[in-house]
């Protein structure tokens, strides 16, 4: 094995440990923030309708989080090596325009609120409508704070990951000091997303990466991002579509489904979090540099998947065995009651099945970003939603809840194997 197969591997390795680190701790305060939730309101229609409410106006955050993130790091990872003034003036012009697009995307938002009010479901006197208008407020806090987080991933360093945890903190201070209700719900909410934005800023100020806000295209970086920004934007929109989606399903099937789905996926967030996130943070940023620099791991790739797999088959298995003692530990308190452990319970369950392919999609997925094959990310997104869809059509009416996570195990599996079957079949000797 090559010398750089080793440091690659080593670097990566650091990279997950530092990451799944701070992923653990993100995840812990986004764990006892749901159980405040849990204990304050349990399966009731109002934590349908603000997960709900939450999902849609959250979208462009999730949606700029991951296309700023693959585009960004490979190349931030070209122009570390150039001219620095030129980087500077990149970031200031990004930032200038990301800030824009938050406001007039947030303003949009708010004003289309009185005509979706009907998307959440259980609310009565026009709930639904006030908790788009103030969530809207979220947008240009979200987007800041994914692009600051992308600058700081794309510099090699994880804090980013730890500071995640800070809109959940913020609501979880607020479910404990004050009543148990959806206007601190919603409140909470929002003031999290602006406390984050401004503890990314005054990170970013004290590294050196915070520039003043321009509105122009005057950096030259702007013709490489623009070529993988399109073509990503369409890929991630459709993913980060996939949550809402899932959720729009669950409504059909009575009251509680969202909720029930939202419970199971705080904890599955918590799972795939400590292996997703620390894998694709850490492999994104050495891998983009290696491909920078001309050199090639294929031969060390290989291996990597089947690691991946062996260790999330066995992580999966465990968390099986512990998932009733994990449900009853973190919700039944309060409004959520035993009956409703039973059933995120065996959700949860079915949602375990995804995580060896899902881990192996993320790695693949990192893998094809940092060679700049946008093209097949694409084809094989697009498929795997078509699979997702199809396999909505054949499992919901004899599953239910457990069909709706079922088609996420099925579109996984689907992505990748294509992934796989397309990168080791191309780059075979």
């Amino acid at each position: 094995m090559s010398d750089t197969g080793h440091s690659a591997g080593r670097s990566i390795l650091r990279g997950m440990l530092w990451v799944g680190g701070f992923v653990f701790l993100a995840k812990l305060a986004g764990a006892f923030k749901e159980m405040a939730v849990a204990s304050g309101f349990g399966t009731a229609p109002a934590v349908d309708g603000y997960l709900l409410a939450f999902n849609v106006v959250n979208y462009p955050v999730a949606l700029a989080l991951g296309v700023v993130s693959i585009v960004l790091v490979p190349l931030s990872a070209r122009l570390q090596g150039g001219d620095k003034a030129e980087l500077h003036r990149f970031r200031s012009e990004l930032l200038g325009w990301t800030l824009a697009a938050g406001v007039l995307i947030g303003v949009g938002l708010f004003l289309c609120a009185p005509v979706l009010p009907q998307i959440v479901h259980g609310q009565g006197g026009g709930i639904g409508e006030g908790m788009l208008q103030v969530l809207a407020l979220i947008v240009p806090f979200g987007l800041i704070s994914s692009l600051l987080a992308s600058w700081m991933l794309a510099a090699g360093r994880h804090l980013n990951t730890l500071l995640e945890a800070v809109p959940s903190l913020v609501l979880l201070l607020a479910l404990l000091l004050l009543d148990a209700r959806p206007a601190v719900l919603i409140w909470g909410t929002v003031f999290g997303f602006a406390v984050q934005a401004g503890t990314f800023i005054w990170f970013a100020r004290r590294a050196g990466e915070f520039e003043v806000p321009r509105l122009s295209f005057k950096a030259l970086a702007w013709i490489d991002f623009r070529r993988g920004f399109g073509v990503m934007l369409f890929a991630q929109a459709l993913t980060a579509l996939l949550p809402l989606l899932d959720q729009f399903f669950c409504g059909s099937l009575g009251d509680g489904a969202i909720s029930t789905l939202g419970y199971a996926n705080r904890i599955m967030a918590l799972l795939l979090g400590l292996g997703a996130t620390s894998l694709s943070r850490a492999c994104l940023p050495v891998l983009s540099r290696v491909v920078a620099k001309g050199e090639d791991l294929r031969g060390r790739l290989g291996r990597w998947v089947l690691l991946i797999v062996v260790a999330s088959v066995v992580c999966a298995g465990v968390a099986a065995l512990l998932a009733p003692q994990g449900v009853r530990l973190l919700f039944e308190r309060g409004a959520f009651t035993p009956e409703d452990s039973v059933q995120v319970t065996e959700v949860l369950r079915w949602s375990l099945i995804q995580m060896p392919a899902y881990f192996v999609a993320i790695f693949m997925f990192n893998v094809m970003a940092a060679t700049q094959r946008h093209a097949v990310l694409i084809v094989v997104i697009l498929l795997g939603i078509v699979v997702k869809a199809l396999a909505y059509v054949i499992l919901i009416d004899s599953l239910g809840l457990n069909g709706v996570v079922l088609s996420s195990v099925v579109m996984h599996l689907f992505s990748a194997l294509c992934l796989c079957l397309y990168f080791f079949g191309t780059w075979k000797e």
